[in-house]
């Protein structure tokens, strides 16, 4: 059993909390191979320290997360977006945003300008970005 502040994230305390369950399991020589958890434990950086450690995690994805983009499919081939248009939004490296690192990606102004889709694509903006985090792989949809 484990308390933690409220103040902060759930997420924030999975590493611990597994690296404490594990050694007390191994104590009675009993494995964790797997763990389920609410979605507040949800995060990439959590997916990819279970999946490091071999263990299978059942973790749903926060409700903050949404890995598809509605009118945009992803083509691995060119690590690029296409927009309904058959535009690309191409990819300009990762950035941190609100403390998590993101993918960063955007289209062409030129080819936004004479979209038909603008406005229901872009509103006002110039151009249509895309940012998805570093950890994307590790969410399902």
């Amino acid at each position: 059993m484990q308390a933690n502040l409220a103040d902060e994230k759930d997420s924030r305390h999975l590493v611990e909390i597994v690296n404490n369950l594990s050694n007390k399991l191994k104590q009675y020589g009993l494995p964790l191979d797997n763990l389920l958890a609410d979605a507040g434990f949800g995060s990439g950086e959590n997916y990819a320290y279970l999946e490091a450690n071999k263990i299978k995690g059942f973790i749903s994805l926060p409700g903050s997360y949404h890995p598809v983009r509605e009118g945009f499919h992803y083509d691995p081939t060119q690590n690029a977006y296409i927009c309904r248009n058959e535009k690309l939004l191409y990819y300009h490296g990762i950035r941190m945003e609100k403390g998590f690192a993101t993918h960063y990606y955007h289209a062409r102004v030129k080819d936004c300008s004479v979209c038909p889709f603008k406005k229901a694509c872009c509103g006002a903006k110039r151009r249509q970005s895309l940012t998805f985090s570093v950890y994307r792989h590790y969410h399902w949809t």
